[in-house]
């Protein structure tokens, strides 16, 4: 059977049929998918919106913080706390400290005369070995010394003991005594110097205070003002996502136009609402100019859609990018509001550092001052010690000068026989007198530190009238306040950081995340060409006459229902002012933005 001119042979139609049809679920498809993608989106926007409405009520909480009595509390007692500070560091001098010099400086000089004394006793031990071979030598009947040269070793050892107990408690109390000045040496040079700087430091927090109370006023109702805006232009944005609906429209209208061709190409009735009369009206000999015409003209629609549809996603884009830069914008006042130093934590907490500090120095002040009173028991107990130590030293001193005395005399009897053995009596009275000599002199030292000890306590005990005691209080009571407040404000800008610093992320994320404009271009892009290739199969846009325009403007213009898609047929159709009208329409929604968002 043959194909009348100008019909669409059997089999062509069939191609074209299962072509269209394919295109057709394709398209229904992407308005679905793009339907989900929306959805998403307008749900992202709707929590923002929740977000920057109450952004400027946590603000105003956090503004109150700041004037509540418990910061005026804090205030309050920071000012009492830098004045004792004040005293404290610039305060009387230390008598304590000249006293450890003194001790240490006596204890020095008695270290030394018991080395001497150490050197003397010594010397007895060698005597006692010599005194024993002289007493060997001794021939003369009747004679013994050896209770003398076994006397002598027995004492002088006892000496060597008893000097040795002196030195290990001198080096005992020296060890105290070097201790303790070095306390105090050490916070002189490190903790009493910024001891002086935590208290100006806590005095600039206070005048610090006093401007954040000012300018946290000022941000909170600039923010507030702020984000009154943004939420607007949100809410503007939001009614951009309309063009979602616009497109899968004019994709519809595509649809509906194809399923009409489908029926009209095989030759069977058309059933598409508004589209009965096609089967009627169009001869068979007219079918594939009618379905390329309207090919022809819905690759244009579903192209011109795409780009339309692409350029107004990018839009919310970019739209979406710069309402997370605001959102970003408002948590950075928010942070130079509050916000500390160092970032992350509050400007409170700086202040509760410095007051902490100062706590823990002022502490330190207390401690060094009463560790001069913790060496005193050490220092008279040690001294009172060495004093028993060099009195039994001179008992024993006491014993050998009679013992000596004893044996020169008994070795002047025997004459030239006891003559050696009297050098050695002679010189262990001489070692005696020194050993006399020596104590005595440690004797009167001991009595010098043992005042020098007692002078110490007395400066220990009035440092222990609580020169620290009240500023330490004081900060602690401040302290406890401030960290109150710091408690209340961080949990406030933690809710803030976490709003305004979650919607940026999720605004910025959900800009970056969107690509249902691809994909529409993508599924656009390839329905065009299949389109395009199909139509020009069965006719070209210049085979066209008026009265199959007449046609296919009574064919879709029922469908219409944006200018969009008029103005693309009627480029088709040839009008001119069709593309002035999209120039002007375009220019239209481009001032319609940037008035929005400038």
């Amino acid at each position: 059977m043959l194909t009348p001119p100008g019909a669409v042979a059997p089999a062509e139609a069939q191609r074209i049929r299962a072509a269209l049809a394919d295109l057709d679920a394709a398209l229904g498809r992407l308005t679905g998918s793009a339907d989900q993608d929306f959805l998403r989106l307008g749900n992202s926007l709707g929590h923002a919106v929740e977000v920057f409405a109450r952004l400027g009520g946590n603000l105003a909480g956090l503004a109150e913080q700041l004037h509540s009595p418990e910061a005026h509390d804090a205030v309050s007692g920071l000012e009492r706390a830098v004045q004792g500070i004040s005293r404290m560091s610039g305060g009387e001098a230390n008598r304590s400290g000249s006293i450890l010099l003194q001790l240490e400086e006596g204890a020095t000089e008695v270290a030394t005369r018991l080395d001497q004394l150490q050197r003397i006793i010594g010397e007895v031990g060698a005597l006692a070995i010599n005194g024993k071979i002289q007493a060997a030598l001794v021939t003369a009947a009747g004679v013994d010394f050896s209770v003398f040269t076994k006397e002598i070793g027995r004492l002088g050892n006892l000496a060597a003991t008893s000097i040795e107990q002196a030195g290990g408690r001198l080096g005992t109390v020296r060890g105290a005594v070097a201790s303790a000045r070095q306390a105090e040496a050490d916070f002189e040079r490190n903790e009493a110097k910024e001891l002086e700087a935590v208290r100006a430091r806590i005095d600039a927090s206070l005048s610090v205070l006093a401007e954040r109370r000012h300018r946290v006023a000022h941000t909170a109702d600039s923010v507030a003002d702020k984000s009154r805006r943004i939420a607007q232009r949100i809410g503007a944005t939001v009614a951009e996502l309309q063009i979602n609906d616009s497109v899968c429209q004019r994709i519809e209208h595509v649809r509906t136009a194809l399923r009409a061709m489908v029926s009209l190409a095989a030759g069977e009735p058309v059933t598409e609402p508004g589209c009965q009369w096609l089967g009627d009206e169009i001869g068979e000999e007219r079918r594939a100019l009618m379905v390329g015409g309207v090919l022809h003209l819905q690759a244009a629609q579903l192209d011109g859609g795409a780009g339309d549809y692409r350029g107004e996603v990018e839009g919310l884009a970019r739209n979406l990018s710069a309402l997370a830069g605001e959102a970003a914008e408002i948590l950075a006042e928010a942070e130079d509001a509050f916000g500390g130093g160092g970032g992350g934590g509050l400007f409170v907490a700086e202040i509760e550092s410095d007051i902490r500090r100062a706590s823990e120095l002022l502490t330190a002040y207390a401690e060094a001052r009463s560790r001069a009173g913790s060496v005193v028991g050490a220092v008279s107990s040690g001294f009172r010690a060495m004093a028993a130590d060099l009195a039994a030293i001179q008992s024993i001193d006491a014993d050998m000068r009679v013992m000596g005395l004893n044996a020169t005399l008994k070795c002047g009897r025997l004459g030239n026989d006891g003559r050696a053995l009297g050098v050695v009596a002679h010189e262990l009275r001489a070692c005696s007198k020194r050993t006399e000599d020596c104590s005595h002199s440690i004797a009167e030292l001991l009595k010098v530190v043992l005042g020098l000890a007692d002078d110490l306590a007395v400066a220990a005990a009035e440092g222990d009238g609580g020169e620290a005691g009240d500023p330490v209080a004081v900060m602690a009571e401040s302290m406890a306040a401030l960290s109150r407040v710091g408690v209340s404000m961080s949990d406030a800008l933690a809710e803030l950081r976490a709003d305004a610093g979650g919607v940026s992320t999720a605004l910025t994320e959900t800009a970056a995340g969107i690509e249902i404009h691809h994909r529409v271009g993508a599924v656009a892009k390839d329905g065009v060409a299949r389109l395009s290739a199909i139509a020009a199969g069965l006719a070209a846009e210049t085979d066209l006459d008026e009265a199959l325009h007449k046609d296919i403007h009574r064919l879709m213009q029922p469908c219409y229902t944006m200018d969009a898609e008029r103005f693309i047929h009627q480029a088709f159709a040839k009008d001119d002012s069709a593309a002035k009208a999209m120039q002007s329409k375009a220019k239209d929604a481009e001032d319609d933005l940037d008035g929005m968002f400038l």
